[in-house]
């Protein structure tokens, strides 16, 4: 985040442009939006064509397998398929953080190949 009130906005450190910004495209970003406005592909396709309904997603909390650390993650399945993966805030390990595979890696779960 930078600025404050009104001129709050996401940014890079510095407000550098994201390709010379630290930024490892873990979508934390996604996590600590204020307003909404980033959202996982999957959810912004879905409420785009009117299908996301986050009352029939069930969630099922688990362990992260991509590495040793054991982040905890809560999936969000919506008709058979994650349509997104979050981490419990008050995890003493993530604190609602999560790397780009334990946040993003449940997309090649569903590939079909």
């Amino acid at each position: 985040m930078a600025g404050r009130g009104f001129d709050a906005r996401i940014s890079t450190e510095h407000d550098a442009p994201l390709t010379d910004s630290a930024c490892v495209y873990c979508g934390n970003c996604i996590e600590v939006c204020p307003t909404g406005a980033l959202s996982f592909t999957s959810e912004f396709t879905m409420r785009a064509a009117g299908t996301w309904d986050e009352s029939a997603q069930k969630r099922t909390t688990t362990v992260c397998a991509y590495c040793g650390v054991g982040c905890n993650v809560t999936l969000h399945v919506q008709d058979n398929e994650i349509v997104k993966v979050t981490s419990p805030h008050d995890n003493p390990v993530t604190h609602g953080n999560l790397c780009i595979k334990g946040r993003f890696g449940f997309q090649h779960v569903q590939t079909r190949d």
